[in-house]
């Protein structure tokens, strides 16, 4: 089995699992929607602006250290964990004390409550980060997917549990809270590592090394991608960031849910083989282009049919998303191009240029966003998000590319078959359902747009058999099997 092939069975590994917490998640989130209102998700969201940012910070990038490190030891181990636990204490106390502010800064009272009840996620979270971590490196993708599973189901269950009893947006915080929490117990029991309370000084110098600019890059990108909710939040108000925030977070589930995924596999298979550019360049495009033949009718597909998908799954009370979600789509669209080039970054232990990309771009895409909220409307907001993506597209692929000898028409190349096939299918369905609009409820039509959809992409693919759906075969034809990389 080629190498690409071998790749490809580890993120059908992983992917299994991972469909299977998407299912749950858009489960969730079709009832979540129709039991709450915009402006407790807004009011959610507001929190998770500030929030994520500590979880970003959380573990200094250590876990990505332990994968990426050849000669990572148990005293390396020990000294991720005992870091990451102290800093997630820290960040508990820390928001803790900070729910008053936070909720005078966006003149929310509710937010000092809500705050307060999420701000033990940080210590929770820090017991499964040096776990998962190892499964990683050990390619023990099988256990990683069951860990998120369990906690995407669990916590989905508390959240609908407590949104049915009337919590509202506490009911949200439970959700999050029972997720961190499971998947820590899981990746604990699952794995054979046991937390250890040794801290040396000298590893976890060689840990930050590596981990500091993977570190600051993640802030950088997270601050471009959550200045929006921030702004939003802050002069549109909670049911403006309540649609804004769902169009967003459903735009991107697909890769949220797939890039993960992919990059679990390939940043250990990269690392392997850092001194070999032909052997990566050769790995990183099929991939790329696998992920692109599973995201682009996903993206493409949610612009087409926004105006039936809203009503069908979530209701007439969200119509106003409808707009925000074709917008973002060709933002997401982008990105499924633009995400994996960390990988390249990470394998080739070059988080120092990493960053530097990242203030770059971070830049760019916050001052976009700036001219939105200016604007006046979450739609601008999208719109200017979506023009600084495009403009970022082709210097991304060079910074990143430059490391191992890749050019972005290569890249470009690979991904053109499945956008072609893509953009094929989405304008027949975006016929479909101008011509039968009249004739069937929207339930049906949008039920009716994704059969006829899906027939047209996975028949056209199936019968052209480029090189990533050979790949994809390959791998599910030897699921049983040992990979063996050439």
């Amino acid at each position: 089995m080629s190498l690409s092939a071998s790749v490809a069975k580890g993120v059908l590994w992983t992917g299994s699992g991972r469909l299977a917490g998407q299912v749950v998640q858009i489960g969730v989130s079709i009832a979540l929607m129709r039991l709450l209102p915009p402006a407790d998700f807004g009011l959610f969201a507001m929190v998770v602006v500030f929030t994520g940012f500590a979880m970003a910070l959380a573990d200094f990038g250590l876990a990505s250290a332990l994968v990426q490190l050849q000669n990572a030891g148990r005293s390396h181990e020990d000294t991720a964990f005992v870091t990451t636990l102290v800093t997630g204490l820290l960040l508990t106390g820390l928001f803790y004390g900070l729910a008053g502010p936070l909720a005078a800064f966006y003149d929310a009272e509710p937010l000092v409550a809500v705050t307060r009840l999420f701000a033990p996620v940080f210590v929770l979270q820090s017991f499964s980060a040096v776990p998962m971590a190892l499964m990683q490196r050990s390619q023990a993708f099988g256990r990683m997917a069951t860990a998120d599973l369990l906690g995407v189901v669990v916590g989905g269950a508390v959240g609908v549990l407590a949104a049915s009893r009337g919590l509202g947006v506490t009911s949200l915080v439970l959700m999050q809270l029972g997720i961190v929490s499971v998947t820590a117990v899981a990746a604990l029991s699952l794995g054979s590592w046991r937390p250890g309370i040794r801290f040396s000084g000298g590893a976890l110098r060689e840990l930050v090394a590596f981990g500091g600019g993977v570190t600051g890059f993640r802030l950088l990108n997270y601050w471009a991608r959550q200045a929006d909710n921030l702004l939003i939040g802050r002069f549109m108000g909670t049911a403006a960031l309540g649609f804004y925030s769902r169009a967003y977070s459903l735009i991107l589930m697909p890769m949220s849910q797939i890039a993960p995924v992919v990059s679990r596999v390939m940043f250990p298979v990269l690392s392997s083989l850092r001194n070999d550019r032909v052997a990566i360049r050769r790995t990183y495009t099929r991939v790329v282009s696998v992920l692109a033949m599973v995201s682009f009718p996903l993206t493409l597909g949610m612009l087409v049919t926004a105006d039936t998908l809203v009503p069908a799954l979530f209701g007439d009370p969200w119509a106003r998303a409808i707009p925000i979600i074709r917008i973002l789509a060709v933002a997401a669209t982008i990105q499924v191009i633009l995400n994996p080039a960390g990988w390249l970054y990470m394998s080739q232990g070059r988080t120092d240029r990493m960053f530097q990309w990242g203030v770059l771009a971070s830049t760019c895409l916050i001052a976009a966003i700036v001219v939105g909220v200016l604007l006046g409307t979450p739609e601008w907001v999208a719109t200017c998000y979506v023009v600084a993506n495009a403009l970022l597209a082709y210097p991304a692929l060079r910074w990143s590319g430059d490391l191992v000898g890749l050019a972005p028409i290569t890249v470009l190349r690979a991904i053109r078959l499945p956008l072609a096939v893509a953009l094929t299918m989405a304008g027949i369905v975006w016929a479909l359902g101008v011509a039968v609009r009249e004739v069937l409820p929207v339930g049906w039509l949008f039920g009716g747009q994704v059969v006829v959809g899906a027939g047209i992409y996975v028949g056209t693919m199936l019968g052209a058999r480029p090189e990533p759906v050979r790949d994809v075969l390959t791998a599910m034809r030897s699921l049983r099997e040992p990979a063996r990389p050439e």
